[in-house]
């Protein structure tokens, strides 16, 4: 059985750009057992809705949304 690989990143205000990230990860690791855990850290623009869709279309993806912005070394 191999190993699982979790990937946590903390999104602040990335709803522009995480979508594309998640596809490059989903495209770069293929070969390996992989989570993604995407982390909303109180962003004030549509991050949260665009973290939401991408965990319920992709089941590598799981999705945390933190009431508030906590700051990046919390939200890991």
């Amino acid at each position: 059985m191999q190993n699982k690989v979790s990937i946590v990143i903390p999104v602040y205000n990335g709803a522009r750009v995480i979508e594309r990230l998640v596809t490059s990860l989903n495209n770069q690791l293929l070969s390996l057992n992989f989570e993604i855990v995407l982390v909303n850290d109180g962003s004030t623009d549509d991050s949260d809705k665009v973290c939401s869709n991408i965990a319920s279309h992709d089941l590598k993806v799981k999705f945390i949304n933190l009431s508030r912005n906590f700051g990046e070394h919390n939200a890991v």
